[in-house]
């Protein structure tokens, strides 16, 4: 991504109020390469990746990722990370803001999860109805007779 970003910079100039168009297709296809190898890929390779606990915990902090993010790239692009305090090409600036953008949104998402979310996941089991066990299948029905 890097190189496709430079040769864009190179022949296309660069702003950094549209520079996430770049990003665009490379990221598209990257994901669905992902998709096809996930589709078509061998199951116990595709389960052990899947199982990686720190890609299991990023499933399970999906929820404060996706409500944070937003929060979490507001602040690193106008607080912390401001043009008058970063220099050097307009590429290397966004990618150190992307990078702390996306590990404060993990740093933040974790912290919701550990601290506030886990308290209300608790709370399910007292709003549960009772368990219903379900009859036999009609195809069951027929042959039985």
């Amino acid at each position: 991504l890097v190189i496709v970003a430079a040769a864009l910079n190179a022949f296309c100039g660069w702003s950094p109020l549209t520079v996430h168009r770049y990003f665009d297709v490379p990221l598209a296809i990257g994901f669905l390469l992902i998709v096809a190898m996930l589709w078509h890929g061998p199951r116990d390779r595709i389960d052990r990746c899947l199982a990686w606990r720190p890609l299991a915990y990023v499933g399970t902090i999906s929820y404060g990722i996706y409500i944070l993010h937003g929060v979490a790239q507001w602040l690193v692009w106008q607080v912390v990370l401001t043009d008058g305090v970063m220099s050097g090409p307009a590429p290397l600036r966004y990618l150190v803001r992307l990078t702390a953008a996306i590990a404060l949104t993990l740093i933040a998402a974790a912290c919701s999860y550990e601290l506030y979310e886990k308290r209300f996941l608790r709370l399910k089991r007292h709003f549960q109805g009772p368990r219903v066990h379900p009859g036999p299948k009609p195809a069951q029905l027929a042959f039985d007779t």
